[in-house]
C-alpha cells in the first residue's frame, strides 16, 4: 500500500491523518467486538420480551388512569426505519457487480492462474487454522488492531519494508529456480493465459443494470411507501 495508491477516506482513517476521527472508528470497532463477544441470541429475545411486557403493562395502567396509552402516544416512533431505502441501493450495486465476482471466483477456483490460486488457497488455509485455534472475536480484535497499526507503520518505514520484501522475494525466486521444480514452473508460466481486462469482467452492461435496478426500485417504492408511514 503506497501513499500514492491510498488517498481515499478509508486510508486516511487507517493512517491516522485525523487522530480524533481514527480514534472514534477504532473505539467503535472495539465496542462492536465487545458486543459480539458478550451478546447472545437468547439475550436479544430476552430483551425483546421484557420490553414488550413492560410496554404492555404501562399501556394497560395508563389507559385506566389517564385514559390513553402512554407508550403508544409518547414512546412509539411515528415512522418505521427505512431499511429498504438503506439496503436497496447497496444490494443493487452488489448485483450489478456480481457477474464480475463470479468470474473472479471461477478463475481462482479452477486455477486459470495457478500461482494466484496457490496464494489465495494458502491464505484461506491460514484463516481456517486461525479459526480453529482462536475464537472469532479474538481474530476480529487482532484484525482491527492490525488495520489501525500496520498501515501507519508501513508508511513510516516504507523504503525499508519494500527493500526487505524485494530481497526475500528475490531469494525465494532464486531458490525455486535452483530447485527441481524449475522446469515445471517455466511450463506453468508459458501455459498461464493472459489476464483478462477489467472491461471483460463486467458481464452486465451498466445501462441494462441501471434500467433493471430502476424498475425494481420503483416497484419496491410503490409497495412500501405507505408501510413506512404506519
Amino acid at each position: 500500500m503506497t501513499t500514492s495508491s491510498c488517498n481515499n477516506k478509508n486510508c486516511d482513517i487507517l493512517l491516522w491523518k485525523n487522530p480524533v476521527q481514527s480514534g472514534k472508528f477504532l473505539g467503535a470497532a472495539l465496542l462492536v467486538i465487545i458486543i459480539i463477544k458478550n451478546l447472545k441470541f437468547t439475550h436479544i429475545l430476552s430483551l425483546i420480551y421484557k420490553a414488550a411486557f413492560t410496554f404492555a403493562l404501562v399501556n394497560i395502567i395508563s389507559a385506566k388512569v389517564v385514559k390513553y396509552q402512554a407508550i403508544t402516544k409518547y414512546v412509539q416512533p411515528s415512522k418505521c426505519p427505512n431499511i429498504v431505502g438503506f439496503a436497496k441501493p447497496r444490494i443493487d450495486n452488489f448485483l450489478v457487480n456480481l457477474p464480475a465476482y463470479q468470474l473472479k471466483f471461477r478463475t481462482f477456483l479452477f486455477a486459470e492462474n495457478p500461482f494466484h490460486t496457490i496464494k489465495v488457497a494458502s491464505a484461506l488455509f491460514i484463516i481456517v487454522k486461525l479459526l480453529n485455534a482462536l475464537s472469532f472475536t479474538t481474530i476480529l480484535l487482532i484484525g482491527v488492531l492490525a488495520a489501525f497499526s500496520l498501515p501507519l507503520a508501513y508508511t513510516k518505514n516504507q523504503k525499508v519494508v519494500d527493500a526487505h520484501a524485494a530481497k526475500y522475494y528475490k531469494l525465494a525466486v532464486d531458490k525455486l529456480e535452483a530447485s527441481p521444480l524449475k522446469p515445471y514452473l517455466e511450463k506453468l508460466n508459458k501455459t498461464t493465459p493472459a489476464k483478462k481486462s477489467e472491461e471483460e469482467l463486467v458481464v452486465v452492461s451498466e445501462s441494462a443494470a441501471k434500467t433493471t435496478a430502476e424498475d425494481i426500485n420503483a416497484k419496491i417504492d410503490t409497495a412500501t411507501s405507505t408501510a413506512f408511514e404506519k
